[in-house]
């Protein structure tokens, strides 16, 4: 992305951010999964990085609506954080774990932000856009041991001309078929995240797959996804969108939250489902 054009309405605001990127870095190094169990974030740095898919191929088709999130690392680099998906022209769903703490309750500047819409090459290409509202689901941090609501909303600086995508009306059966999409690992441990967009076609999985007995658990709203071996998301792909084709046309029914195996495609994935916090979406991108 030009980030220094596209940040040079904010200059001062930079140096605030990279002043504070140190602090930040160790919160989100301290986010880290071992292994990669956990929530998907991704960065080529080896610092925190959303999970890339496993088993998967380069994207083909049209998703206009894809979208993929750099943020300002404390060297001044901006590099990629997480996938989402255009849902309005001036909003972006994607995950609350890629733009907050939910241990403390906080959420990050939106100045440390930028996002690219509607490529298949994170470098290049689609639309660029500033953020300038992070909002996350209010049940993120409600508490719960379980990651109820891994949601967030990405107002941009501007609206975008690029398609956004329906959201599904509600969540799908067992067996149902999905496409996952995003720029994470294709593999534990790396080496590095794909600069081309990837897919994998998958199917959602019985909520027992889900299952282990800890906060990485499926909870209220979510969908259990990635039943193959070898088969799975993995860091780096952590808000981009579990798309199925229905009525001629992609709908988001989840975004990608985090695995409950103990390294990429080892065990189920799970993604949070968009049914579950439709009106917050309505209420906040209507409002």
């Amino acid at each position: 992305m030009r980030k220094r054009t596209l940040r040079s309405t904010r200059t001062s605001g930079i140096r605030r951010r990279i002043a504070a990127a140190g602090t930040l870095a160790l919160a989100l190094a301290a986010s880290l999964l071992a292994g990669v169990r956990g929530t998907a974030h991704a960065d080529e740095s080896g610092e925190t990085v959303a999970p890339l898919i496993v088993g998967g191929n380069e994207a083909t088709g049209s998703y206009p609506f894809i979208v993929t999130v750099d943020m300002l690392r404390d060297n001044g680099e901006m590099r990629h954080r997480c996938g989402g998906s255009l849902i309005a022209p001036q909003w972006v769903l994607s995950s609350a774990h890629c733009y907050s703490d939910r241990s403390t309750g906080e959420v990050w500047d939106a100045d440390l932000f930028d996002v690219r819409v509607g490529s298949f090459d994170r470098m290049s290409g689609g639309e660029e856009a500033l953020v300038d509202e992070v909002v996350i689901h209010p049940l993120w941090f409600s508490g719960d041991p379980l990651q109820v609501a891994d949601m967030a909303l990405l107002k941009l600086d501007r609206p975008v001309s690029q398609a956004p995508v329906a959201l599904a009306d509600e969540l799908t059966d067992v067996g149902t078929k999905l496409r996952l999409l995003g720029w994470g690992y294709t593999q534990t441990g790396g080496p590095e995240i794909p600069t081309r967009l990837r897919q994998l076609d998958t199917e959602v999985a019985p909520e027992l797959s889900c299952v282990v007995g800890d906060a990485w658990d499926i909870a209220e709203g979510d969908l259990c996804v990635s039943p193959e071996p070898e088969r799975g998301l993995c860091n780096g792909d952590s808000g981009s969108p579990g798309p199925l084709w229905n009525n001629n046309r992609w709908e988001v029914v989840g975004t990608v939250s985090r695995g409950v195996g103990d390294g990429c495609a080892v065990g189920s994935d799970v993604i949070a489902g968009v049914p579950f916090v439709q009106d917050w979406i309505q209420e906040t991108v209507g409002g």
